[in-house]
């Protein structure tokens, strides 16, 4: 074989690799499912699936609701879900939202700051929170030592039991 028949052929087979659909194309579904603590639901909470083997997707991220409900969009590109695969689940507070001041220096966007620095303040500046809520972030979290494991697949909600 001449070394132009062999070009010839390993172009022709990198084609049928990529229109066969060979190393991409990761599958996204729709996650969701509710976060409880010895059976209560767990509001305010922000929920992260984080895959464990490096994928184009990266991660997703949720918070819940008044009723511990939530359901996951992909941080890199706002679409609903999460990759479906082998996920470390970690959990989080929501960082206090963050007000800019209008172009005139309103006096109410000052205002808002300061009410939300009043409530920031009645939290804790020292991050205290609730004592069930300092149970869940010591437990789970931090990435690295969270315990949670769950496989992300293209079926029922996803439930967590942070108990």
């Amino acid at each position: 074989m001449n070394l132009l028949s062999f070009a010839r052929i390993s172009l022709l087979t990198l084609g049928l690799l990529s229109i066969a659909g060979c190393g991409g194309g990761e599958k996204v579904v729709s996650v969701s499912g509710t976060v409880t603590h010895n059976g209560q639901p767990v509001p305010g909470l922000v929920i992260s699936f984080v895959p464990e083997t490096a994928t184009e997707t990266g991660v997703s991220t949720g918070q819940t609701d008044d009723n511990g409900k939530y359901s996951l969009t992909v941080a890199k590109t706002g679409s609903s879900g999460a990759v479906v695969g082998k996920h470390r689940v970690w959990v989080s507070v929501p960082r206090a939202p963050y007000v800019e001041k209008d172009s005139a220096g309103d006096e109410s966007a000052r205002e808002e700051r300061a009410k939300l620095a009043k409530q920031k303040g009645k939290a804790g500046a020292s991050k205290s929170f609730p004592p069930e809520m300092a149970v869940l972030l010591k437990t789970y979290g931090r990435l690295d030592d969270s315990p949670l494991h769950i496989e992300v697949k293209d079926g029922p909600p996803i439930d967590l039991k942070l108990d």
